[in-house]
């Protein structure tokens, strides 16, 4: 099936994969000063080394949807162009957080045009799976399915 308007590629069709990002230990502890989400085994790296049960912090889950635009725009850029002029962030149907990433590691996210449907105001909403890996695990971090709301 065609997803008219969003360069006629077919839904299905893999939109390419980001660069590598590194979720360190700083980025772990700005995004705990943004949000608050403070917890030891994302913040205290001597605690969560010694008591945690992955032997070093994890990026809040948080810190990782929020990567998401980041490496998203990556592959939209890298892709055919599609057309948009923007599309407006319209949530998740789903989201599901597989393995945890330590502080350190790196990820990176393969897209896929998984739907484009019209709405009645003339908008479409397409909706991206996401599935972002973890350099050298065999299990993703995150899937997920990323709606984007198309403005008419």
């Amino acid at each position: 099936m065609s997803a008219d308007g969003f360069g006629g590629l077919e839904v299905g069709t893999s939109l390419g994969t980001s660069d590598w990002v590194t979720i360190d230990q700083g980025m772990i502890d700005a995004h705990a000063d943004t949000t608050g989400d403070r917890d030891w085994i994302h913040n205290d790296v001597d605690r969560a080394t010694r008591e945690g049960p992955f032997g070093a912090p994890i990026a809040q889950g948080s810190l990782l949807i929020g990567n998401l635009v980041r490496m998203q725009e990556q592959v939209v850029r890298a892709t055919a162009d599609v057309g948009l002029a923007y599309a407006l962030n319209y949530g998740f149907d789903r989201v599901r957080f597989v393995h945890p990433v330590r502080a350190g590691e790196r990820i990176r996210a393969h897209l896929q045009l998984a739907d484009l449907r019209p709405r009645d105001d003339g908008a479409r909403v397409v909706t991206l799976e996401v599935t972002v890996e973890i350099e050298g695990r065999d299990r993703p971090a995150v899937v997920a399915a990323w709606l984007g709301l198309l403005p008419t």
